[in-house]
């Protein structure tokens, strides 16, 4: 299991493959809810106004999220929304394909991430960049695993490797690439092993002489 500090890695087709055996789920057969949260906030119990980063989520007392919920596969943005408080917040992860997201988990039910509160955005950018720029490179590893190093960049700073619906319009620079190479490379190579180990095929098994995550470590 991937520690939380290193975010459980989601697949296509194959809904988690790595988390806590109380909430295995795959492709459907889930023993916890599926959810969508929107107009969401991550803070202390009893205080909303301590707001908790995910990635401090370890270190934070009793964090819990609240917001509007909707079912997980709506598709109206405006029907049945309800205000929630979650129980305990125990992790998070990323879920990587057609559909990137970033989701949080409680002991009864999982939350996909839709849009942070107002109160809450400026807490979730960062994190909300680093898996914007994670889904490009796992995109641009898969669907074009042989491009050049400054092809590769060129797709992941645009916005271009997205692919989907899930696709996101915000554009980046280098400096940004190169403050988040750590965890960008991280994240790539544990996505390659995980599916590997769900008999996917990894994202670099059609790796070019050089690395095809070369590219996010090369500036760092």
């Amino acid at each position: 299991m991937l520690h939380a500090h290193m975010p459980y890695i989601t697949l296509p087709h194959c809904m988690v493959v790595a988390m806590p055996l109380c909430c295995f789920i795959t492709g459907g057969n889930s023993k916890c809810q599926l959810r969508l949260l929107d107009n969401f906030a991550i803070h202390e119990a009893g205080r909303p106004q301590a707001l908790v980063a995910l990635e401090a989520l370890q270190s934070s007392r009793r964090p819990v999220a609240t917001g509007e919920l909707l079912p997980a596969q709506s598709t109206d943005a405006g029907a049945g929304r309800i205000a929630v408080a979650t129980g305990p917040v125990r992790d998070w992860c990323l879920e990587y394909g057609e559909h990137p997201a970033i989701w949080v988990m409680t002991e009864v039910a999982w939350y996909r991430l839709g849009t942070p509160s107002h109160a809450y955005a400026g807490t979730y950018r960062s994190l909300q960049a680093r898996q914007q720029l994670a889904a490009r490179c796992a995109a641009s590893l898969t669907q074009q695993p042989a491009a050049s190093v400054d092809q590769a960049q060129q797709q992941v700073l645009a916005g271009s490797a997205a692919g989907g619906s899930g696709a996101d319009s915000t554009a980046y620079d280098v400096q940004q690439l190169q403050e988040n190479a750590q965890f960008l490379a991280a994240q790539m190579a544990a996505l390659h092993e995980v599916r590997i180990a769900a008999g996917l095929g990894g994202v670099l098994d059609k790796a070019p002489a050089v690395r095809p995550f070369m590219w996010v470590t090369a500036a760092s």
